[in-house]
């Protein structure tokens, strides 16, 4: 079970110095392709969750489990990308604003702004894709602990169990 922790569709795992790496030199297709299957097998728990296709409490146990471990794993990238968008619209804005008064013109904050933010909207789709992987990795976290509570309530209703008596 470990084993599928240490694998992103069948590959070693990048860690995190690797990844920012990759994050440095702008290259992501290849943080989005090394992630590709990971997103895929999240899809693919949103998908038997929604379909009601995981019902036993074993199983959803797998999910919570599962799902935490990718959610573990998304946080410190999503927190990377956070920081390399934000380092990248800062920069430009500061470059824009030095290369303004090199050149004694008159510098627009408004202009500045939205140059910054078009400089950053790689690293913000790239930012936008682990977000959404990782609320989407806390939705079925959510989702399963519910699946789980009611489950428990039918449990001890077919037994004749209350809350209080446990």
């Amino acid at each position: 079970m470990v084993k599928n922790f240490k694998n992103w569709g069948g590959k070693r795992m990048k860690n995190i110095f690797e990844i920012e790496k990759l994050f440095k030199a702008r290259k992501f297709d290849i943080i989005l392709k090394d992630c590709e299957k990971y997103f895929e097998k999240i899809d693919n728990y949103a998908k038997l969750l929604r379909t009601h296709k995981i019902t036993e409490p074993e199983e959803i146990k797998k999910v919570l489990t599962v799902l935490s471990g990718y959610q573990m794993t998304l946080e410190p990238i999503l927190g990377l990308a956070s920081a390399y968008e934000k380092t990248r619209e800062e920069n430009t804005y500061d470059e824009l604003r030095i290369e303004a008064t090199k050149n004694e013109q008159k510098f627009v904050d408004a202009v500045a702004d939205r140059q910054a933010s078009i400089s950053a909207q790689e690293d913000r789709k790239v930012k936008n894709i682990f977000q959404s992987y990782r609320d989407s990795c806390k939705t079925g976290i959510s989702s399963a602990q519910s699946i789980l509570g009611y489950e428990k309530v039918k449990i001890q209703a077919k037994v004749g169990i209350d809350e209080g008596d446990e």
